[in-house]
C-alpha cells in the first residue's frame, strides 16, 4: 500500500495471518473501551481545578496525550501454539521451508488483541498503574495522577 502520494512514495505492506475459526476457542477476549471513558478524559483535561500547593488562585494544568504503537501485537507473546505458511520470499530465505511456529503475535490470529492488551497490562502494573475493574481497558495511577484509556494499540491519557 502506497501511504505516501504520487510524488512521495512510500509503499507499506504488513504480514497478516488468517486464521479460520474452525473450532470453538474459550477465553479469547479483549475489551472494548465505553466512550463514555473517553469523553470523561476529554472532561477531566477540559476542567480547571484550584491547586492548594501553588498558592490562592493557582490552578493544575492537565493535558492529553495520545499515542499509537506501531506493530503493537507483533510486542506481545504467542500465547497458543500456532503455525502460520510462510510468503515465498521468506521461504527461499530459509532453505526451501514455508511454515514457522510464532513467536510473537500475528496480525489476523484470533487471539491477537487479547495477547496485544495483556501484554500492556503487565507493563502498566509495573509502572504502578491500576486496571480498571469495571472495564480492562482503562488505568489509573492513583499517585501520578494519570488516567489512561486503551482502545486497541491507540493510547489517550490524561
Amino acid at each position: 500500500m502506497n501511504k505516501g502520494d504520487d510524488i512521495s512514495v512510500s509503499y507499506r505492506s504488513r504480514l497478516v495471518g488468517k486464521e479460520f475459526a474452525d473450532k470453538r476457542v474459550d477465553g479469547l477476549f479483549a475489551g472494548t473501551p465505553p466512550l463514555e471513558a473517553l469523553r470523561f478524559l476529554v472532561h477531566e483535561a477540559a476542567t480547571v481545578e484550584e491547586s492548594g500547593t501553588g498558592g490562592v488562585g493557582s490552578q493544575e494544568e492537565k493535558v492529553i496525550m495520545i499515542n499509537d504503537v506501531a506493530r503493537a501485537f507483533f510486542e506481545a507473546k504467542a500465547i497458543r501454539k500456532i503455525c502460520v505458511e510462510l510468503p515465498e520470499e521468506c521461504a527461499e530465505s530459509l532453505g526451501g521451508r514455508n511454515v514457522a511456529l510464532l513467536n510473537r503475535s500475528l496480525y489476523g490470529t484470533r487471539d491477537a488483541a487479547m495477547n496485544w492488551q495483556e501484554e500492556v497490562a503487565k507493563e502498566m502494573r509495573q509502572w504502578g498503574f491500576s486496571r480498571g475493574q469495571y472495564n480492562p481497558c482503562l488505568y489509573i495511577h492513583t499517585t501520578q495522577d494519570v488516567q489512561v484509556f486503551l482502545h486497541g494499540d491507540d493510547f489517550a491519557s490524561v
